[in-house]
């Protein structure tokens, strides 16, 4: 029993962190757009309490200007049903605050102008676009200090963390696993920013590495052994290895009885480990369907489709 609660607890620091340092990410990401938002105050991310509805943008901040701002991060294009809700909650907010208030989308696909009208309704938010970084020029230009020993800036360290977002005539898996290396050979560089950086890298690596497989490969390279981040997909890979094997040993019995024992159990046992990986998917759907994520950034991080999200 207290272990239970041990564990229990680990995994709430555990939400808590990966939460707040992808906040963070979103946060680092405006920076790259427009240093000139100093935040002063984080406001809560919940925007209205009527149960049992309640809506939540991604991040909400007061800057030195005394003006609201609601930051909204979206991958693919442009979507009405979207700016629809964003307007929504400018609109929410406004008839709490008296501040002005900026909605700022950032898509990581190109984008043009975004506006929605209907009727005496005009919603035109600011919009940036992460494809209009050049990432292979700054990939050079990073990689070039890095082998001269140059000092990077700060914007050099934020911009290395989210090339793999950025316009390349590479695959985004690719550009990861270069700025991973990269980061692997940073000098003069607080330990602490360092892991801040891999930490995001292995959100990434959720992000565009669906074979479990692939993920191992470019977490080796990033080599986040501390992250409580990878803690807690570790913990729910070996749970789930651990019960896939157990189930895999049985079913490879049942299988030995017709086929023989060696073969049965060897086809049995690699069922088994595919199950346990996907018991393991479906249990941090579950982490992120209780904390209010949207299904595309489920089904991009577990790679489950959406009518196995929907059946949790």
């Amino acid at each position: 029993m207290v272990i239970t609660i041990v564990k229990a607890n680990k995994y709430q620091l555990a939400d808590s962190f990966q939460k707040t340092r992808e906040m963070e990410q979103k946060i680092q990401v405006l920076a790259l757009f427009d240093k000139s938002k100093k935040i002063v105050k984080k406001l809560p991310q919940e925007i209205i309490n009527t149960a049992p509805i309640r809506k939540y943008v991604d991040v909400l901040f007061l800057d030195e200007n005394d003006e609201i701002n609601i930051v909204e991060f979206q991958t693919g294009g442009i979507k009405t049903k979207d700016l629809k809700r964003f307007m929504v909650y400018n609109a929410l907010i406004a008839e709490k605050h008296n501040e002005k208030i900026n909605v700022i989308i950032v898509y990581t696909e190109k984008v043009k102008t975004v506006c929605y009208k209907n009727g005496t309704l005009i919603f035109k938010p600011i919009v940036y676009s992460l494809k209009d970084f050049d990432g292979d020029k700054i990939l050079k230009r990073i990689r070039y200090k890095i082998e001269n020993n140059i000092t990077l800036t700060r914007d050099d360290l934020n911009k290395l963390e989210f090339l793999p977002l950025f316009k390349s005539r590479l695959k985004p898996g690719e550009i990861l696993f270069e700025t991973a290396n990269l980061t692997n050979q940073l000098m003069d560089i607080p330990q602490s920013q360092i892991d801040h950086i891999k930490t995001g890298q292995v959100i990434l690596a959720n992000w565009f590495f669906h074979d479990e497989l692939d993920k191992k490969k470019i977490w080796k390279v990033i080599e986040m052994k501390t992250s409580m981040f990878r803690f807690i997909y570790d913990e729910l890979e070996a749970r789930g290895l651990e019960e896939g094997m157990k189930k895999g040993f049985e079913r490879g019995i049942e299988q030995g009885i017709e086929q023989g024992i060696e073969q049965g159990m060897e086809k049995g046992i690699e069922e088994g480990i595919l199950k346990g990986e996907l018991k393991s998917k479906k249990e941090v759907a579950r982490k992120m369907l209780s904390l209010n994520y949207s299904m595309d950034e489920i089904i991009n991080i577990t790679g489950l489709t959406k009518k196995e999200i929907t059946k949790l």
